[in-house]
Formats: C-alpha cells, structure tokens, sequence
C-alpha cells in the first residue's frame, strides 16, 4: 500500500515508488490529452487565417530550397540572403513542404507538432523531478491551459523549436540534479539540447546553457564539482550541431554573413535606455503573472501554504532551478530594445512544474479547490462567450452556424458533468480547464473565418487561374510582403513573385500582368492595362450597415464595397485573345 505522504515520492523505500503499470498509465493519459490539445489547436493553427508577418521568412526561404536548393543559405524572394536567424527553423520547414508538399498545413503542421512534443517533456520532467505521475499530469495540464503557448503555437517562428531544445536542457539539467547516480543521457540532454537550441535561436541559447551550468555548480543543495559536468561525446556533439551553420556561412559568404546575424542578436536588440528598462522589467513582471492564467492565482497562494518547502532539499533544488531560470529570463526581457510577450515562452515548463507541485502537495487545503473552481468558471464562461460571438458573426455573415450548438451543447454538458462527479478532484478541474482554455482558440477560429475566408492569396490565386495566367507570364506584384507570401505558399511555389514597394520600383516595360492595390493604381500610371478586381480586403464596415443586410448576396456585395481591393491588371498591348 503506498505511503499518502506529502514527500512520499522522496522517502518511501523504492518498493513502494511508482510500479511500471501506474507510469504506464500516466503516459497514455498524457499522450491522450496532448493529442486532445492538438485536436483543439489544429483549426486554429493549420491556416492562414492568422498569419504572422515574419512567418513569410521561413515559408519563402524554404520553398526556394526546395525548388532550387541551397540549403545553408536562405534567400528572400527579392534574391538576397536572410542571415538574421539560424537555419534550423527553415529546415524544418523545408522537410515539411519536402514530405507533404507546399501548403499552409506543412508551413504550420511541425510547429504544432513541437508544441505537442513540448508538452509531453514537461510532463517527463516534472515526473522525473517529483516521481509523482499526479504531479506530472498537473504540470502537463498547466503549460497546455497556457494562452501563451495557446498563442504561438500556429506560428512557423523560432520560438516553439527553440522551447522544445530548451526542454531537453531543463530535462537533463533536472536529471542530474535529482538522480542519485548521473546517467549519460541526462548529459546528452544538456548539451545536444544546447547545440540544437544555439543552431534554432542563436545566442539566447548559450546563455540558459550557461544558467544551467552555474546552477549546478553553485546551488547550496547538491553542487556538482565542475569537473563531473564534463561529458566530452555529449559536448562535442553539442558544439558541433551549435557551431557548424555560422562557420558554414562564414567560409561560404565572408565575415558580413555573420556580422549580420550578430547584429540581429545584439546589436539592434540591446537596449540602454534605463527608462525603456524599467519598463520592459514591469511588463516581464505582468507577462508572468498573466501568461499561466487561470492556474497563476491557485499556484502562489498555495506558496504560502507549503510549510514543509524548506525542509525538502530535493524539492528545493528543483524550485532554485526553476527561479533561477525565470530570473535569466527576466533578466534578458528587460534589456531587450523592443519587448515581446513571446520572449516568456522559455519559462512555460519550469513555472508549471514548479506550480503543480505547490498545488498537489497542498491538496484541499488553503481553498486550492475552491481557487481551481473559480479559474473554471472564468474559462467556462471564456470559451462560451466566444463560441456565442462566433454563432452571431456566423448568422451575420450567413455562414453555417450548426456547429457553434453542436460544440455549446458540447461545453454545457462537459461542465455539468464536472458538476456532479468532478467537484473534489483537483485533477478533473484542471483537465476541463485545459480542454476549455484550448477551446477557445478553437472557437476563434470560427469566428474570424466567415470574415476573413478565403484569404487574400487564396482570392487572387483563384483569380489568376480564372483569366488562365500562368506563372511563365512576366508577373510583377506590388503590396505587402504578408500577402505575397500567402500567395506564394497557396500556389504551392510556382509563382515565386518578388512584392515590389511603390516609393522603389516602377512598372517595368516588359511586365505583361501587374498584381497591385488600389492605392497604388494611380502612382504607377496603369492606363496601359486592363484591371480586374482580384481580392478584396475588408477595411471599414459599420455595425448598421451589416444589420440591414438581409442575404448573402447582399453581404457579398456589401463586403466588395467597403474593402480595400488587389486588382490584377493586363497590359493591352500583349492582351491574349
């Protein structure tokens, strides 16, 4: 029978720990609710709906590798080298467009993928620091109810690759703090997961190495001699998978490649301005508070009921680490020249495994149960509101509407549920709380697709194909750099068009088609070409105008009256009959 213990995990004698079958269990349980997540997150993160302006780095310079190759070397459709970020992230992309083809669900399907992933290690973590699979769960619940991971996850950006390697630091990094004897793998954790983690993101990198490293060293708990940190195979890989790309593009492209890349990292992101300081240091302060909302308020208050903290040294070693990692990530948000709320992402799983094990080891004392109900409560009254405005937005726009009661029905009765068998159980709480805080991001999805659907490359695509205009046609585009890419990865790469700006280029003469904006028609002198409007790009709708609509046709015709139009034009001279 186990010990019911608060420190069970580090005083019962190993016979009693957890059997193969209980962690078994855990694990199926974790994988079945990552894959809940992922389910919940996939309408939301598998389009272009939401699109990220620096997300066009990526998806361009990989399709051109693909096509042309130059692997080590990403180019932006204007023909220049982007050496601002390491490769690994174009890579990955590239290996999606390579697997199932240039689209919008391979631009994003591996960043959803990695978010999974970085779930699951913080589950594995947790578990190997706290050996209490409840405690995993917990922690697994918290970084997946978090609106920030919520947030990046659909973007094919640097920051979800970069967590997942930062997650095999802290794995091998708690690893050698909690096991009694330090095996290779926790080494190889550290310093592969550093290497890769240098090649993703740059310097960011070798300095959460470096915390990891002095912490070990110097934590007052179980302090490592330096020398019985070094593990020379697991070193020289990590060097290797960190250093190869930049002295690659070093012999390749000279110094500048890599003074640009430096730059980037240092030179334009450091600030030292002691206002702009002090601001980024209370907005680092909000972020953290708000970023793990609605698990945050349960978590601190039950700080301060966990007399017997200070008494576990190996409970303590892990929360020094835990500290120490988010006050480097403090450290660094606050010096930044521009500040963002993604910069946090790198503290997500040690917060959360910190936190699950201040709300489990306290149970139902300090009202923890109490706290968890009122945090379900806000996501349950969150996720409905949202799902009711996408109901309206839908019958405005006279779009479907059957599934926003199909997935209402769905919450009201998960949550009736919950009120008549789950009330007592603080895991229970927390999974309706991940499964509602991930719907909502669910629910927002249809809400913004009947207004922002099909998009504005999906539009002008469609037009091109209608007026039979190939890609071999010479094609010049003018606007935003955003809608060109969209249009690019819908094409699946056959029109890899350049997006001029106005105030640098002109029409050239042998341009026989132009794609551009109606503010740009006048300044470029189009007399000599025939425009037909190609996609429309909502501006300024009053509420009162679409209340009167009263059919589709009506809002279709409304829509292309207050929308800001991208006209294909084709010169008159080389009109084909």
């Amino acid at each position: 029978m186990r010990n019911n213990s608060r420190f069970w995990v580090f005083n019962a004698p190993l016979k009693e720990r957890l059997s193969l079958a209980e962690l078994l269990r855990g694990d199926l349980l974790a994988l079945l609710l990552i894959i809940v997540y992922m389910l919940l997150l996939a309408p939301y993160s598998l389009n272009f709906i939401f699109y990220m302006p620096d997300e066009r780095h990526y998806a361009d310079a990989a399709m051109y590798m693909l096509k042309h190759g130059g692997y080590l070397s990403p180019i932006n459709p204007d023909g220049g080298y982007r050496f601002l970020k390491p490769i690994f992230t174009y890579w990955v992309v590239l290996a999606s467009y390579a697997l199932f083809g240039i689209s919008e669900f391979s631009t994003r399907f591996p960043f959803l993928l990695a978010a999974g992933m970085v779930i699951w290690l913080t589950y594995r973590t947790t578990l190997l620091a706290f050996k209490s699979r409840e405690t995993a769960l917990l922690a697994l619940l918290i970084v997946g109810a978090t609106p920030l991971l919520h947030r990046s996850t659909p973007l094919a950006l640097t920051d979800l690759l970069f967590l997942l390697f930062l997650q095999l630091i802290i794995y091998g990094t708690v690893g050698l703090l909690v096991s009694a004897d330090r095996k290779p793998r926790f080494f190889w954790y550290l310093y592969a997961g550093a290497g890769m983690a240098v090649m993703t993101k740059g310097l960011p990198a070798v300095v959460f190495l470096c915390v990891a490293l002095l912490y070990l060293v110097a934590n007052p708990w179980k302090r490592s001699q330096l020398i019985a940190l070094l593990h020379f195979p697991a070193m020289i890989a990590g060097l290797v998978f960190g250093v190869f790309w930049y002295v690659a593009i070093f012999f390749m492209h000279g110094p500048e490649a890599v003074f640009s890349f430096w730059n980037d990292q240092v030179g334009i992101r450091v600030s030292d301005k002691l206002l702009q300081i002090a601001r980024n240091l209370l907005l680092s302060v909000v972020v953290i508070v708000l970023m793990m909302f609605p698990f945050m308020l349960t978590g601190w208050r039950s700080l301060f009921y966990q007399l017997n903290l200070k008494k576990n040294g190996k409970v303590l070693v892990v929360f020094g680490f835990a500290l120490v990692w988010l006050l480097a990530m403090i450290g660094m948000a606050s010096f930044v020249s521009k500040f963002y709320y993604r910069y946090f992402i790198p503290v997500l799983p040690v917060l959360a495994m910190a936190m699950a094990w201040l709300i489990w080891s306290v149970g139902q004392k300090s009202g923890t149960l109490k706290m968890l109900r009122v945090g379900l409560i806000i996501a349950f009254t969150l996720l409905l509101l949202v799902n009711l405005s996408g109901f309206f937005v839908a019958r405005l726009f006279y779009a479907p509407t059957w599934y926003y009661a199909v997935f209402s029905c769905t919450i009201l009765v998960s949550f009736c549920l919950f009120l008549k068998n789950g009330r007592k159980s603080i895991l229970h709480q927390s999974i309706l709380i991940y499964c509602f805080m991930a719907g909502i991001f669910f629910c927002l999805y249809f809400v913004i697709q009947p207004i922002s659907s099909p998009t504005n490359g999906q539009q002008i695509a469609q037009k091109l194909e209608e007026l039979n205009i190939s890609s071999n046609d010479s094609i010049q585009f003018f606007g935003h750099t955003r809608i060109a890419s969209n249009f690019r990865v819908v094409t699946k790469g056959e029109y890899f068009l350049k997006a001029y700006k106005i105030e640098e280029s002109k029409v050239k003469s042998e341009t026989r088609i132009v794609i551009v904006p109606d503010n740009f028609v006048e300044e470029l002198n189009l007399d000599n070409f025939d425009l037909v409007p190609a996609s429309y790009v909502w501006a300024e709708i009053s509420p009162n105008e679409i209340w009167k609509v009263k059919s589709r046709k009506e809002f279709l015709e409304l829509k292309k009256k207050r929308s800001d139009i991208y006209y294909i034009g084709i010169r008159k001279s080389s009109k084909k009959d």
